[in-house]
């Protein structure tokens, strides 16, 4: 049990991120960078997520051996933003979601049989020669392999603690008011709806200067969950975690996800 608490306590007490994003479990996404690209509804845009490297360590990348562990600069002043074009949204998500268990606890078992440079195929294409330029320099590098290469008795404690709390995560699945189903009387969805037919101009939300009555919020609201669902490829049932800051889009987005069914947590990226 010692030994368990050590490692636990050697797990947590690691800077990861200004947002502990190591709390969270699942797939991560960010689905907006700029709330202009989204209030112009992401015309012309491909299914794209940004994300920001969050690694406290200097420039390392180590693949080997089935492993594949990296970070790149630091908390407070990020080398790279990767840039991700979604060429299938699922496969995407999964990539996103081994990028960061790698990025956060420096190690993850992958397919056997993949070579450097199809392992970086959904990267873009100018991150992605500089990328396998670190690659082949640091595989020779035995002080970088060997300071950033997670224990075995770590990497096990690692995947209890995922399996948790995806657990967690799939139990609010059966929470009602995630229930997209507009005959479900526990739907927010329809509730908002009702709103906007019964009460259009009664005022609905007011942050800072934005002020959005019951039909200009609903409104808004279909037009992220018309985003999330044609574009980004979202459906009933999906876990996402979304990146956003303090912005009255926020609200947009949590009753967007409710509608269409997905269970969604956001992280604050100004806290």
């Amino acid at each position: 049990m010692l030994i368990r608490d050590e490692l636990i306590s050697k797990m947590d007490n690691r800077t990861l991120s200004a947002t502990d994003l190591n709390e969270y479990y699942g797939i991560y996404t960010k689905i907006a960078n700029e709330s202009e690209e989204i209030r112009s509804f992401c015309k012309d845009w491909d299914v794209t997520i940004f994300f920001s490297i969050g690694s406290e360590a200097d420039h390392w990348i180590k693949i080997e051996n089935n492993q594949f562990s990296f970070g790149m600069g630091k908390i407070d002043n990020p080398d790279v933003i990767y840039k991700i074009a979604a060429f299938n949204f699922l496969r995407i998500l999964q990539w996103v979601n081994d990028y960061l268990f790698s990025l956060f606890f420096g190690m993850l078992i992958i397919e056997k049989g993949i070579s450097d440079s199809d392992k970086f195929i959904w990267i873009d294409s100018k991150i992605r020669g500089k990328m396998l330029k670190i690659i082949n320099k640091i595989k020779t590098n035995h002080e970088v392999k060997d300071k950033y290469t997670l224990s075995y008795e770590d990497y096990l404690l690692l995947q209890e603690r995922v399996r948790l709390k995806l657990k967690k995560f799939s139990e609010l699945k059966e929470i009602p008011w995630y229930l997209a189903s507009p005959e479900n009387k526990d739907s927010i969805g329809l509730r908002i709806e009702q709103r906007a037919k019964e009460y259009p101009d009664r005022m609905a939300m007011y942050y800072e200067e934005e002020k959005y009555t019951n039909k200009q919020f609903n409104e808004w609201t279909n037009r992220y969950a018309n985003y999330f669902l044609n574009k980004v490829g979202l459906k009933k049932g999906d876990v996402a975690v979304v990146f956003l800051e303090n912005r009255s889009e926020i609200m947009f987005v949590i009753i967007a996800m409710a509608k269409i069914g997905v269970i969604s947590s956001l992280i604050n990226t100004r806290q």
